[in-house]
């Protein structure tokens, strides 16, 4: 692994072109994975808004523990 490390560092340092897009790519990886995360949680807040909000797997219930807290 080391040696892996040494050579990527060594390409790196050697050629700028591969270095720019070695950049570029993980300026977009970075700003996608920001992006995604950012609407994950804007659709989270928008659906705690909501009165009934459909199902769906990716999105946790919250409404059971709201019912459950006005009831007691």
């Amino acid at each position: 692994m080391q040696a892996l490390l040494e050579s990527v560092a060594s390409a790196l340092n050697t050629d700028p072109d591969l270095a720019g897009l070695a950049i570029a790519w993980l300026a977009l990886t970075v700003w996608g994975t920001s992006v995604m995360v950012l609407a994950y949680c804007s659709r989270l807040r928008e659906r705690a808004a909501m009165d009934h909000p459909p199902r769906h797997p990716l999105f946790p219930d919250f409404g059971g523990r709201k019912e459950a807290r006005s009831k007691t």
